[in-house]
């Protein structure tokens, strides 16, 4: 007999020690490790923080060469400072922010009737990352769908709908792990929108299709080598920030260059200039995709196949392993400011340039949304097609 155990992520000040800084620089790195393996689709959004609090919510209960693996994809460190560290991590992005709407929801999804949770792995995960358990009967999909399709609904202001449809829900999933990420916040300084205009803007096939500009000037923090010019648009409460890189050589070259830690070094040159031209694209963008290959392509396939440990878990009557990894995405950039959500779902089974004063973004650009103390990138994307 095997059993599905399903996964699902969306996804948004204390400090007892300096573990968090470990999570921030985990998080990171996969983030730009997931980039590169989806690189070629020319728009899409992950949100890293989602991805990995949901992994590592599975991770708890992950034995041998799966923990392993699991460890080096997400550069997690030593378990008790992955816990703690997640834990004060999420209590830092869990306070109150100037006029800034984060949210950040975890929930566990157990079938009653086909598995008995280890007691350690429930403990874990309700002391260090607040997952509650809400025991279910899959055996009606139907039912488990809505109710787990409402639960990221309201934890995402409806922006993530339907990340699982019934048939996710197969005979064999005992176990989804939830956890939900919402971002929503206003420009420090916003855009008039009197001002904004249609242009053109030349996607990644070099065809020039129609955008509404959206314009401002005065003074800017930014960033620029030969490979890229970096703008650093700031949230009111200067908590948050929303950072464009836009390719100097193209994107191909940016992306092959750039990593967690060079652009950590890039920011910390980032310096305030006066901008006589601030000309960005209004955008709204939307991506789902199952990380399953991702995931395998970039060094834990045990935990898709036969060889799957997740004995951690508890007793099932079979071995656990993932069979999906979906992870879905809302963006909008308007003149007020940026909304952001991120879902991700994942099923364990058991079986076998410009000048120095403009900033024009009319190319494909990278862009993400960080929070300025921790450095933790929430969500970070590509727009070749900005649409609104």
């Amino acid at each position: 007999m095997r059993y599905f155990l399903a996964l699902l992520t969306l996804a948004p000040f204390l400090l007892i020690s300096q573990n968090y800084k470990s999570i921030v620089n985990s998080n990171n790195s996969f983030g730009f490790d997931a980039y590169y393996e989806l690189s070629n689709d020319p728009d899409y959004l992950i949100s890293p923080f989602s991805v990995s609090s949901a992994l590592s919510m599975t991770y708890v209960g992950a034995i041998g060469s799966t923990k392993k693996q699991m460890k080096e994809v997400f550069h997690f460190p030593t378990d008790s400072i992955l816990n703690s560290g997640y834990s004060e991590l999420t209590r830092i992005l869990r306070q109150p922010f100037v006029n800034t709407d984060l949210s950040i929801a975890n929930k566990l999804w157990v079938d009653k009737n086909r598995v008995s949770l280890s007691p350690e792995f429930v403990d874990t995960n309700k002391k260090y990352y607040s997952g509650a358990i809400k025991e279910t009967d899959f055996g009606n999909a139907f039912e488990s769908t809505f109710d787990i399709n409402t639960w990221v609904a309201n934890k995402t202001n409806s922006r993530i709908q339907n990340i699982i449809s019934p048939d996710v829900i197969t005979p064999d999933v005992i176990l989804i792990v939830t956890n939900a990420v919402y971002f929503k916040s206003n420009w420090k300084t916003q855009f008039d929108p009197r001002y904004t205009h249609p242009g053109t803007f030349t996607n990644h096939l070099n065809q020039n299709i129609n955008v509404s500009y959206m314009i401002s000037s005065g003074y800017f923090s930014s960033f620029q080598n030969e490979l890229v010019s970096i703008l650093e648009l700031p949230y009111v409460g200067d908590d948050f920030s929303f950072l464009i890189l836009l390719p100097k050589l193209g994107m191909k070259q940016l992306e092959f260059n750039l990593s967690s830690e060079i652009l950590d070094s890039w920011l910390s040159e980032i310096h305030r200039e006066k901008f006589t031209l601030i000309q960005i694209p209004k955008f709204k963008s939307s991506f789902k995709t199952d990380l399953r290959q991702m995931l395998r392509n970039l060094g834990m396939p045990n935990a898709f196949d036969a060889q799957a440990e997740f004995g951690g878990i508890g007793s099932s009557g079979g071995r656990i392993i993932i069979s999906k990894v979906l992870h879905k995405t809302f963006i909008e950039v308007n003149e007020e400011g940026t909304e952001a959500a991120a879902a991700t779902a994942v099923v364990a089974v058991a079986r076998s340039m410009p000048t120095p004063k403009e900033f024009v973004v009319d190319r494909p650009f990278m862009y993400a949304i960080k929070h300025n103390k921790t450095n933790t990138i929430l969500f970070l994307g590509k727009s070749s097609n900005p649409t609104y």
